[in-house]
């Protein structure tokens, strides 16, 4: 039976958003503690994010590529084809 897409509006535990988005638990732990996200409890449950929300930060902590990295990235694609 194929896998069905993920719901992004579904709510996540802490770890499974962890396990789902290849994070360690303690990193998202310490990021919700911080305020980095929105979390939700309600009553007595577990600490739970929205799909959506949770990554929507997760793109927010993208890191731009270096400045010389395309030019290397260049040069070694250029040794790489002059091998083959």
């Amino acid at each position: 039976m194929a896998q069905s897409a993920p719901n992004l509006n579904e709510l996540l535990t802490l770890p499974e958003a962890a396990r789902r988005y290849g994070l360690g638990a303690k990193l998202v732990r310490r990021a919700a503690k911080s305020g980095e996200f929105p979390v939700y409890r309600a009553g007595g449950a577990w600490p739970r994010v929205i799909a959506t929300e949770f990554e929507v930060w997760i793109r927010s902590t993208r890191i731009p590529a270096a400045q010389g990295s395309s030019a290397h990235v260049e040069h070694v694609l250029a040794k790489v084809e002059g091998l083959g």
